[in-house]
């Protein structure tokens, strides 16, 4: 049988990026929402600018999100 794995080893298996995490977890909570609303307004500067050169933007195929997972216990 095989060795239970933490719960970091299997969210690094199911790709969450641990460094990512813990960088943002430094963070105070309005240093995060600071930095989320930056790069926000910077995928919509983007946008709009790619919009502005005649690119258009087909969203009938983006990504979707996976079915919510149960909680571990």
């Amino acid at each position: 049988m095989d060795k239970p794995k933490s719960a970091i080893e299997a969210a690094r298996e199911f790709g969450v990026d641990i460094e990512a995490l813990k960088s943002m977890l430094r963070r105070t909570p309005t240093e995060r929402l600071l930095l989320m609303q930056s790069m926000a307004q910077l995928v919509l500067e983007t946008r709009a600018a790619l919009q502005k050169q005649g690119v258009s933007f087909d969203y009938g195929n983006t990504a979707r999100l996976r079915r919510p997972i149960a909680p571990a216990r």
